[in-house]
């Protein structure tokens, strides 16, 4: 992944995966700076994020186009076919409620286990407190994952800001 001259993070297929938005002021407090990030997370993922109030996010309906995260307890009980069986009801339930009644009722046949993709932005100090509270071995692995790979991104752009980040592990 390359910095390009406006701060914006790009994936190897050159698609913008973070923005940063840096207010060059003298006497700037962190939150003037913010981040822009494009997640997708499974439901449940989804629920936790929402919870941290110093953000704004805009999540795209409920769908089953983006398929499923198979939790690992899951594939630790060796439920995978079960799981894909049920996953897979739920989605072809869904398509049938599009079809035949609408969209926005299918939505209710999403399982917690299917992703979501959000556009999120948070000021520095938020994401400071989400990566030290969601990056954690207690958080969920859901979670976990994206929110270490955000904090990379994001330590690329202002080293300065997270050198000092103390994880909780």
């Amino acid at each position: 992944m390359q910095a390009r001259a406006d701060l914006g993070v790009y994936d190897s297929r050159g698609r913008l995966t973070a923005v940063a938005e840096v207010k060059a002021k003298l006497g700037t407090s962190a939150d003037w700076a913010a981040k822009t990030r494009r997640n997708l997370l499974d439901y449940g993922a989804f629920r936790e994020f929402r919870r941290h109030r110093m953000q704004t996010y805009l999540p795209q309906p409920l769908t089953v186009a983006h398929g499923v995260r198979i939790p690992s307890v899951i594939t630790d009980a060796g439920l995978e076919g079960l799981f894909a069986d049920a996953t897979g009801a739920a989605e072809r339930t869904f398509h049938k409620i599009c079809e035949e009644v609408s969209p926005v009722v299918a939505q209710y046949i999403v399982t917690h286990a299917h992703n979501r993709r959000l556009l999120s932005k948070l000021n520095l100090r938020e994401c400071y407190h989400l990566f030290k509270l969601r990056t954690s071995q207690m958080a969920h692995e859901s979670i976990r994952e994206p929110m270490l790979e955000a904090l990379r991104l994001v330590s690329e752009v202002h080293p300065q800001f997270f050198r000092h980040l103390q994880l909780r592990d």
